[in-house]
């Protein structure tokens, strides 16, 4: 069963609107994560930490695909706008 996209339409609006929305490169890495669900699992990850996270839908898409094993989720971002998106996307 596919990993849903994580619901972004707020970016790009209002409070968000100098957030990144995700474009081609964001759906190519989840795709390319969700191809590899099973060596992440495999792997038992302990802690993920993205660089950057903009929108927050990478690190939202990783929390889901790695839901079982329930790691600690950070994220970070320069831009405090970017970072309350990445939060908001968190708390879905």
């Amino acid at each position: 069963m596919a990993t849903p996209t994580p619901n972004f339409q707020h970016i790009g609006k209002g409070e968000f609107r100098a957030v990144y929305e995700p474009a081609e490169d964001t759906f190519l890495f989840l795709d390319a994560l969700e191809k590899e669900k099973e060596l992440l699992l495999g792997l038992g990850p302990l802690l993920c930490l993205e660089i950057g996270s903009g929108s927050g839908v990478v690190i939202t898409f990783l929390g889901q695909l790695l839901k079982s094993q329930q790691p600690l989720m950070m994220a970070t971002d320069l831009s405090c706008v970017a970072a309350r998106a990445t939060q908001n996307h968190s708390s879905v």
